[in-house]
């Protein structure tokens, strides 16, 4: 059997059409009826993905000889842990629909293989929406997150939420770093947390800060812990009104925040 005539067999017995078959590889219907036709050899790269997709070895589709080498899956040989790593085990779908040249929807799970779409799934997904492991995009949620919007166990991002994060803007995670920062270890220029390091503003159990108003430990030019709040208020408020105005709605939610634990809606500490 030829090549073309190998894939020809491969597609069939996996019941796919030239359509769906080509679409899985991103080329043209016509290129894989020139491939089946013998006109046209195929790519190495699309020959290890149609390796992988029929669950074949390379050498079967390229050895005229080897007409003996019955694909894998197909019953007649069984399927074991030493195939898997070797021809490749993986999902993929591509929607047809692309948008700036990019599939609408790419989802492809397997060892290494990426999702590259506006909305992306995989172990290494980059996308505008992206969900994966491995998660790179304008929202991307996963292990290990990077994007404008990030959401993951480590989440790097302009707004960042994770068990430890980064975010430029807003961090809120158990570890967490930001401008505006919420978490139970939380440092930025404005903290809140069960320890908080504010330069400007901290609000926690224990808290330092240029205002630092804590639960049972506060330190700072402003400072007062909860039991010294009624008493002091005045003192806090001042130093409100010397923080950047450049600031104004992170000066606002802090001061909100420090409303909240005077009048009771917020607690600090145990």
């Amino acid at each position: 059997m030829t090549t073309g005539q190998k894939i020809l067999q491969c597609r069939k017995q996996k019941g796919l059409t030239q359509s769906r078959l080509a679409e899985l590889l991103g080329v043209t219907r016509q290129t894989v009826s020139r491939w089946e036709s013998d006109s046209v050899f195929p790519e190495t790269e699309k020959l290890v993905e149609m390796s992988r997709l029929f669950n074949v070895t390379v050498d079967y589709l390229l050895n005229y000889e080897n007409d003996g080498g019955v694909p894998l899956g197909t019953g007649h040989k069984p399927l074991n842990l030493s195939d898997i790593f070797k021809n490749g085990v993986y999902f993929e779908y591509r929607s047809k629909r692309t948008l700036f040249g990019l599939p609408l929807v790419h989802v492809n799970i397997g060892l290494g293989r990426a999702a590259k779409g506006i909305i992306a799934v995989g172990l290494v997904a980059k996308g505008v929406i992206s969900f994966g492991l491995l998660g790179f995009g304008v929202i991307s949620f996963g292990l290990l997150s990077l994007g404008a919007l990030a959401f993951g166990t480590l989440a790097f991002g302009l707004f960042a939420a994770g068990a430890i994060c980064l975010g430029i803007v807003i961090a809120a995670g158990a570890i967490s770093l930001g401008m505006f920062s919420l978490g139970a270890v939380s440092v930025g220029l404005y903290a809140t947390g069960a320890v908080s390091y504010g330069y400007f503003v901290a609000i926690g159990d224990r808290a330092f800060g240029f205002i630092a108003v804590g639960g049972h430990y506060a330190r700072g030019t402003y400072s007062a812990v909860v039991d010294e709040l009624n008493s002091l208020k005045d003192i806090i408020y001042s130093g409100f009104n010397e923080l950047p105005a450049a600031f104004t709605l992170f000066n606002g939610w802090s001061k909100g925040i420090f409303e909240g634990v005077l009048n009771g809606f917020i607690t600090l500490g145990g």
